[in-house]
C-alpha cells in the first residue's frame, strides 16, 4: 500500500471475532493498523522497536489485552 508517507508493506494479519490488526513495515519502522468491525480505528508506528515488540501488540489488540 502506498501512503503519503512511503509504501506500507503489511508483513502479517492477525484476527479474531471483530478485531483485526496489520502488521507492517514503512520506511524500516514496523507498525500496526487496528481495524475493528473492518473500519480503522488507529495507526501505531514503533520506531526503535524490533519486528517482535510489534508483532506482540498485533496478537494483544485482538486478544483484547491491548486497548486502543
Amino acid at each position: 500500500m502506498i501512503t503519503e508517507q512511503g509504501t506500507k508493506n503489511v508483513i502479517s494479519t492477525f484476527q479474531r471475532e471483530t478485531l483485526t490488526s496489520d502488521l507492517f513495515e514503512m520506511n524500516g519502522v514496523y507498525g500496526c493498523d487496528y481495524y475493528k468491525d473492518g473500519v480503522l480505528i488507529a495507526t501505531e508506528l514503533y520506531a526503535g522497536k524490533s519486528i517482535h515488540f510489534a508483532e506482540s501488540a498485533a496478537e494483544n489488540y485482538v486478544d483484547g489485552i491491548k486497548q486502543v
